[in-house]
């Protein structure tokens, strides 16, 4: 995953505050946004999609990582 991150920042504009977490099935990408933080300076959680000059925003996917972990549960469940 680090090695794929840095391969987009050099070559693809990923924005160097968007940290890859999870590769989605349907091609969109899940991002910590280190641009982005809560009060506990925690970043969000977003998805975005390459749009062959880069990443765009798709969807704010949670407020930080224990909410999205926290959806990833009961959504297994």
């Amino acid at each position: 995953m680090v090695e794929w991150t840095l391969n987009e920042r050099a070559n693809n504009n990923l924005n160097p505050n968007w940290i890859a977490l999870k590769f989605e099935d349907d091609g969109e990408m899940v991002f910590f946004d280190f641009e982005n933080t809560n009060a506990e300076g925690e970043p969000r959680i977003i998805s975005a999609i390459d749009e062959g000059n880069g990443y765009i925003l798709n969807d704010e996917l949670a407020e930080d990582f224990g909410e999205y972990l926290n959806y990833l549960i009961e959504e297994e469940y």
